[in-house]
């Protein structure tokens, strides 16, 4: 059965795209078939983390959306590099938004049929045989979140670990819950500097969970975006560690 997983945040800056292409990058590399969809139509980010730098014509998520191609042609498959201990036996699929300025403001002013996620999202788990559905969604309540999160097994909450996300944990938590009968994790980004004394604990308290990973802000994650994933070329970095944390708990969940 494949295990459909939403990673969401209310608010932006949360490294919510990253962590999604690098924990499924660990989750194939341990074997399991895998896909990540961008479902930001209005932000998308998946193209660039995968190194998708030239998306052609009528070959995005977008477009499907749109009406404007089959699914199947939005589909691509990523490399995985060996490296270090990171494995290569499973296979791992990107559907990446268009960034391109018009086709946003089209499906912004357009619009498209909601269904149309929904039937993708059952399509691929079963044509692709997938152990693991990712959706990357858009920050805050978008539709294409709305229909994410309602779809999902699994809900990964990511908040930047400062107090203005912390003003608003339990009613993001309380929200979740409404929106979404799957279970949950909390996931933590890291400031620049260290978080206040405490304010883990009081996430935790606020949402009901223990906190699943507290992933660092570290400034080689923008140095190597569009080039490599993450994990690869650091499978030894603390951020790698955290990110198999995130990895672990959801084969754990699976």
């Amino acid at each position: 059965m494949t295990q459909i997983v939403s990673l969401y945040s209310y608010r932006g800056g949360t490294g919510r795209s990253t962590t999604a292409a690098n924990v499924a990058r660990l989750l194939a590399g341990d074997g399991a078939r895998v896909a990540v969809v961008d479902t930001a139509l209005h932000q998308p980010a998946l193209h660039s983390l995968f190194g998708i730098d030239r998306l052609p014509e009528w070959t995005t998520f977008t477009d499907y959306l749109l009406g404007r191609c089959p699914l199947w042609n939005v589909v691509r498959e990523v490399p995985l590099q060996p490296s270090g201990p990171l494995g290569t036996g499973g296979r791992l699929y990107a559907l990446p938004a268009c960034n391109l300025p018009y086709k946003i403001e089209t499906i912004k002013n357009r619009g498209y049929d909601i269904g149309m996620l929904g039937e993708a999202f059952t399509l691929l788990s079963e044509e692709l045989e997938l152990d693991y559905l990712i959706l990357d969604t858009s920050a805050g309540l978008s539709n294409e979140t709305l229909a994410a999160l309602a779809g999902s097994h699994t809900v990964v909450s990511l908040a930047r670990s400062d107090r203005v996300d912390l003003n608003t944990a339990r009613l993001n938590a309380e929200l979740l819950q409404r929106l979404s009968t799957g279970r949950m994790m909390l996931v933590l980004s890291g400031t620049e500097g260290a978080s206040p004394a405490g304010l883990d604990a009081e996430f935790e308290k606020a949402y009901g969970l223990p906190v699943t990973a507290i992933l660092p802000a570290i400034a080689e994650v923008s140095e190597v975006s569009g080039q490599t994933l993450f994990v690869e070329t650091f499978p030894e970095h603390v951020l790698t560690a955290r990110y198999r944390e995130i990895a672990d708990a959801l084969a754990a969940a699976a």
